[in-house]
């Protein structure tokens, strides 16, 4: 609806309530990285977090190589998705996600 700033304080405040809850940490990192270019160290932090506690979510795995790619760290972004492993197998868009991101660079750094 366009209240970016109202949403912001929702997702605030529903992880005052539990800072652990992984889909808040999720889509609250997504959309930060989608609306604030700028705002791609705070939704890192958040979409890392959302990993440490559940690093095998497909929503997650997925979410955080969103937020890496978006925030142009492409190295980062193959590797989570590398890790995703069973995840993209068996589905021909994931397949072609994983294979186009693996055959491009290395892991080095991460």
């Amino acid at each position: 609806r366009g209240q970016v700033d109202k949403a912001m304080e929702q997702w605030k405040d529903a992880l005052e309530l539990d800072s652990n809850d992984v889909p808040t940490l999720l889509s609250y990192a997504v959309f930060l990285a989608e609306l604030r270019p700028g705002g791609y160290a705070k939704a890192v932090q958040y979409v890392q977090k959302a990993y440490q506690l559940d690093p095998d979510d497909p929503d997650v795995i997925d979410g955080y190589a969103r937020v890496a790619y978006l925030s142009g760290n492409l190295t980062k972004a193959r590797c989570i998705v590398r890790k995703g492993g069973n995840y993209y197998k068996g589905n021909p868009l994931f397949e072609q996600l994983r294979a186009a991101l693996s055959s491009t660079g290395d892991d080095a750094g991460i």
